[in-house]
């Protein structure tokens, strides 16, 4: 399975929760900062189509104010 699919799997379990590049990382163990960056960039700019948003938000599991992504 792709890192791509991974996270947008990892993402749409749980629905309503805006999270983090740093708290996804933590959950796909083993997966550089970078990757999971370039992955939720890709993932928001598919927008509407791809089903997910990424905004400026605090962060569900980490409670930081980060650029946070979720499922739409």
């Amino acid at each position: 399975m792709s890192l791509v699919s991974r996270v947008s799997a990892y993402i749409k379990e749980q629905p309503g929760k805006h999270l983090c590049v740093m708290c996804i990382k933590l959950a796909m163990s083993g997966t550089n900062h970078r990757a999971i960056h370039d992955v939720a960039r890709q993932l928001s700019k598919g927008g509407m189509v791809l089903g997910f948003e990424r905004s400026e938000d605090t962060c569900d599991t980490c409670g930081k104010l980060r650029l946070v992504l979720y499922a739409s």
